[in-house]
């Protein structure tokens, strides 16, 4: 769903970001179980539903949770493997010629600034993985919840980060 330079926008009528750090923790045992167990079969995240806009862009119609979570956790994992171009390509649509990002690929038009702008910080190349003081801000909650559960996958279980992310590319 993140090829050429297709953007996916989430329309101001949608709610607001609620996941928690315990859909983010099953969404993660999911991806987890399935690179450990299913890697020739794939794994099934579930339906998005759009509607053309314009040329190379979406409205998201159904599934902008996840589809949000989705990008924060691509952006945690091209932290572990900033070299990987296809990565940075499915969080940022970038210059042909220079690989510069041009903008985000997902964009929120939800009314609540504060959610809109508390997202484009998470997904801004430069972000510090730092545990947030605003408890109530489930963008920085949930990318601080990947970035440490992604962490330990690679230096406590001994993961081949390079690997699990060929998998959700490729697979997923």
């Amino acid at each position: 769903i993140f090829g050429d330079r297709t953007k996916y926008i989430i329309p101001p009528y949608q709610r607001a970001y609620s996941w928690t750090e315990s859909e983010c923790a099953d969404l993660f045992e999911d991806l987890k179980i399935a690179f450990y167990n299913n890697r020739s079969e794939g794994y099934f995240l579930g339906n998005l539903v759009l509607a053309t806009s314009i040329r190379d862009e979406y409205e998201v119609i159904d599934g902008q949770q996840r589809l949000t979570t989705l990008i924060m956790f691509l952006k945690v994992l091209w932290a572990f493997d900033p070299n990987n171009r296809k990565l940075k390509n499915a969080i940022w649509i970038l210059d042909d010629r220079t690989d510069e990002i041009i903008e985000q690929r997902v964009k929120t038009n939800i009314f609540i600034e504060k959610d809109s702008l508390s997202f484009n910080e998470v997904l801004a190349e430069n972000y510090q993985y730092l545990k947030p003081k605003d408890k109530k801000d489930k963008f920085k909650m949930n990318i601080y919840f990947f970035y440490e559960i992604i962490k330990k996958f690679i230096e406590q279980d001994g993961n081949d980060i390079k690997d699990f992310i060929d998998f959700i590319l490729y697979d997923v």
